[in-house]
């Protein structure tokens, strides 16, 4: 879902690029439970350490990972409970994974 408000704390809120929710999740203009996973895509005029910690607050109301991708070098980065780490595709795994969900960054960034 792009461009919903999502609920960190009472007066703080978040606008994720995309975020995943589950099939049986409410559609309000305001998400109060945790996504299933957060997307953002940084914008030229974005810094990765302001990205980073909309990606902490994520995590910190119960969503396991946000994808950061910056279009400009086709570069993915996952953020999770063990920080910020950079995704390398390889011969046998070019897809991210978040639980079910799965995206091929191979066909993401030739798009």
């Amino acid at each position: 879902m792009p461009e919903l408000r999502l609920k960190i704390r009472d007066g703080k809120y978040r606008v994720p690029d995309v975020m995943v929710l589950p099939a049986e999740a409410s559609r309000t203009p305001v998400i109060e439970t945790a996504p299933l996973l957060c997307i953002e895509v940084l914008s030229p005029d974005d810094r990765l350490r302001e990205v980073t910690q909309r990606a902490a607050d994520y995590l910190s109301i119960g969503v396991p990972q946000t994808w950061i991708f910056d279009p400009e070098t086709k570069s993915a980065y996952i953020y999770s409970s063990v920080g910020l780490q950079e995704w390398k595709p390889s011969e046998t795994n070019r897809t991210m994974q978040c639980g079910p969900i799965e995206l091929d960054t191979a066909r993401l960034f030739a798009g």
